[in-house]
């Protein structure tokens, strides 16, 4: 494996690496005493042999004395030599094993990322003991602490934080730092030991990626929390301009969001070209509606609470972006085009409610001059309390909005609401012609038995008694065969006549007795009702009652004809 240690590269061989370990171990612990004792046995040895040759050679004669002394310096050169070659190898041995050769240093290097591979603290702490370069990098430029980050070894981060001129910041080949590592892995404690360390917190990798975006594209809540207890860099940008703000709200992760909301974080702040946070948070949740209504039906509460949140830290809820439309304008067009009740309508509606009772500018035009709160809007969802302030807005669109192609006066009563129409009546409404034209209104709510809405029509006078033509039927004969005793009486209060004959010459009590319509019975008789009078076909309703063999009918029409005059037949 490359070892690069400063600027000097070596190869070493992780299969050789725990022999070249026990050579140096042998030569630092073994080798300095191994020289020390044979050069003090040599030097005991050699004083012995000259002190016994000088007493020798001083006690026999001259001649003999003057051939020791020459055997005396001989041996003693002998020995000398010796021992300064066993000296001098030593020095060399001891010299070959320095940690600044870089061979040996490269092997102490391998064997300090092989301890943290294996997770053996001790091997670690004997090789920093024994010098272990501080400026190692592997092939891929990475430090011991990039191992240690990589691979969760906090039990080892003291240990290579010891060691002297140790950097935490160094960046490898792929430009990452120990603590971007971690970050991405989501080892929160590696994260937290080296933000105690005084490790920069704020660098950004090769893309201009913090660490917040690292936890933000991991939705890493844990890792969040740390980091914002260290670090303020979420709207910082990468080299594509996104923010962690941002790309926290894109994973559409409440509790992230939560997270960054409870830090007071800006809501207003501007995320990217488009959005502030809490635009893109409010257009992010309205596109997963439009996705999948599940999304919000699964949890209303929470992302109803988020929004609440946000909006309560002082969002700008009146911007408007590239189409002029605003927050508003996003939710209610939404609304309009979801026709399943079950589809987020509730939850629509309530941040409807939420954004205007927090200020939001229900009359500014977008684009396309459409309001952010239409009437059409208003109506077609019962938002009775903003109807007024709406109209106020723009009162002379009142005569000319539609819905679905009908007038806001047919839609209003289609919608059986009277609230909304005697609103709408108050600031102006004038009746359209109805579509289709065959069905007038009032014959409309009577078929859907609309008292209020009856009442309110024949109040405003929008319809009269006698504006049927003599052979069609009346709302009175509607209300008749429905058996609606209560909206006969109404009509009746309005003016509308008992003994009206309509198609074929047909009354209301015809109708009533041909459907078995008790009630309508009931009511046309105690009216007034003539059981006599003659229709086309030559029948009356007491004709109808005795072909319909229903005793207790019978019995009140006999009853009931007994106070009237019997009249010619129509035909004569």
């Amino acid at each position: 494996r490359s070892i690069q240690i400063g600027s000097t590269s070596t190869t070493v061989n992780a299969s050789n690496a725990g022999r070249r370990l026990d050579q140096i171990m042998s030569i630092y612990n073994n080798g300095q005493d191994s020289v020390s004792l044979f050069a003090l046995l040599s030097g005991i040895l050699g004083g012995t042999a000259l002190v016994v040759l000088l007493i020798y050679s001083y006690s026999k004669g001259k001649q003999l004395r003057t051939t020791n002394v020459i055997a005396i310096v001989l041996i003693a050169a002998v020995i000398t030599m010796n021992l300064t070659n066993v000296l001098y190898r030593s020095s060399l041995d001891k010299q070959e094993c320095q940690p600044s050769q870089p061979f040996i240093r490269g092997n102490l290097a391998l064997l300090v990322y092989i301890s943290i591979q294996r997770n053996a603290p001790e091997l670690l702490s004997q090789l920093i003991g024994m010098g272990a370069p501080v400026d190692a990098v592997d092939n891929e430029k990475g430090s011991y602490m990039h191992h240690v980050a990589q691979l969760n070894r906090t039990n080892m981060f003291a240990l290579v934080m010891s060691i002297p001129g140790v950097n935490i910041d160094d960046r490898s080949v792929a430009g990452e730092t120990p603590i971007q590592i971690a970050t991405e892995k989501g080892f929160v404690d590696i994260v937290t030991l080296l933000l105690k360390s005084d490790v920069d917190a704020e660098n950004k990798d090769s893309r201009g990626q913090t660490l917040l975006h690292r936890a933000a594209i991991n939705s890493d809540i844990p890792m969040m929390k740390i980091l914002l207890e260290h670090v303020d860099t979420l709207n910082t940008p990468d080299v594509d301009g996104i923010t962690p703000l941002s790309l926290a709200v894109r994973n559409v992760d409440m509790g992230m969001i939560l997270l960054l909301l409870e830090n007071r974080i800006d809501v207003n702040t501007q995320v990217d070209e488009s959005y502030t946070f809490f635009e893109l948070m409010l257009s992010t949740i309205l596109g997963e509606l439009r996705a999948s209504p599940d999304y919000v039906l699964e949890e209303e509460e929470k992302v109803f609470e988020t929004i609440k949140q946000a909006i309560e830290q002082d969002a700008h809820l009146s911007g408007q972006d590239d189409d002029g439309k605003t927050p508003l304008h996003w939710v209610t067009r939404l609304h309009d085009s979801i026709t399943d009740p079950d589809e987020g309508n509730s939850f629509l509606k309530r941040v409807t409610f939420l954004l205007l009772e927090n200020g939001a500018d229900y009359a500014v035009l977008n684009n396309s001059g459409e309001r952010a709160i239409t009437l059409e809007h208003v109506i077609r969802h019962d938002y009775d309390d903003w109807l007024s302030p709406v109209i106020k807005a723009d009162p002379d669109y009142l005569n000319q909005a539609t819905i679905n192609g009908r007038s806001l006066f047919q839609y209003a009563i289609e919608l059986g609401n009277s609230e909304t129409l005697s609103v709408l009546f108050e600031h102006g409404l004038e009746p359209k012609d109805w579509v289709p034209k065959t069905l007038v209104p009032l014959k409309f709510v009577v078929q859907k038995n609309d008292l209020a809405t009856a009442r309110l029509l024949l109040e405003q006078h929008l319809v009269k008694p006698d504006s049927e033509g003599m052979n069609s039927s009346s709302p009175l004969h509607v209300a008749a065969s429905l058996n609606q005793d209560r909206m006969i009486e109404l009509l009746l209060e309005f003016g509308y006549d008992v003994n009206r004959q309509g198609v074929d010459g047909n009354t209301p009590l015809h109708y009533a007795v041909e459907t078995e319509s008790t009630f309508s019975i009931l009511a046309l008789l105690e009216n007034g009702a003539d059981p006599l009078m003659w229709n086309s076909d030559g029948l009356r309703p007491i004709d109808h009652a005795r072909n319909l063999g229903v005793p207790a009918i019978l019995d009140v029409v006999k009853k009931a004809a007994d106070n009237f005059k019997q009249v010619p037949p129509l035909s004569q």
